[in-house]
């Protein structure tokens, strides 16, 4: 069964030979264009990044002095973090700069790496649940806050985070060896 087609702004039957010889012509596109799951002329992710061009200040995700901090250390290490999304999760710590990206690539990459999986739709990491395994030892509460202060002191970088977050961090993956 024929039917109707536009080609190039002319109305021909779809088994005229003009149809068929560019639909010959241009068959491989739709080949390619399943393979990379990307339609002709769309965006890369990269391009759609900067096209939406991120700002962790109107999005209400930092405040302008964090801002200004992380700011400040990516020109230190000659770097920017204009046109990139932050990821928090993806963080090692506070003014974690591998945190920034540019590209859903990137942040599917770390995210592998660290055991999480990227959700295009809502540009959240997630992780599995790890069972936590019970310690067959307790922790007193100064020694943990001995712990975070030495902590800080090795990295100043560390004062900018939350305590009770550094604290509970320290907890959870301190041993006996630690504590020496």
């Amino acid at each position: 069964m024929a039917y109707s087609v536009t080609l190039n702004g002319k109305k021909v039957s779809s088994d005229s030979p003009e149809w068929k010889a560019y639909s010959e012509r241009t068959k491989h596109r739709f080949a390619e264009m399943c393979e990379a799951r990307q339609a002709p002329g769309a965006k890369t992710d990269r391009e759609f990044f900067k096209g939406v061009g991120h700002d962790p200040l109107r999005d209400n995700e930092m405040d302008e002095e964090v801002y200004s901090a992380h700011k400040a250390k990516a020109a230190s290490m000659g770097m920017s973090i204009e046109n990139k999304k932050y990821f928090g999760s993806l963080a090692d710590g506070p003014l974690d700069m591998k945190a920034w990206r540019d590209d859903f690539g990137g942040v599917q990459k770390l995210a592998a790496e660290q055991g999480g999986t990227l959700d295009r739709r809502t540009m959240e990491v997630t992780y599995e649940e790890q069972e936590v395994e019970e310690k067959p030892y307790a922790v007193a509460d100064c020694v943990i806050e001995r712990l975070a202060d030495e902590q800080i002191a090795e990295n100043p970088d560390l004062a900018h985070s939350d305590r009770t977050e550094l604290e509970e961090t320290i907890r959870a993956d301190v041993t006996p060896e630690d504590i020496e």
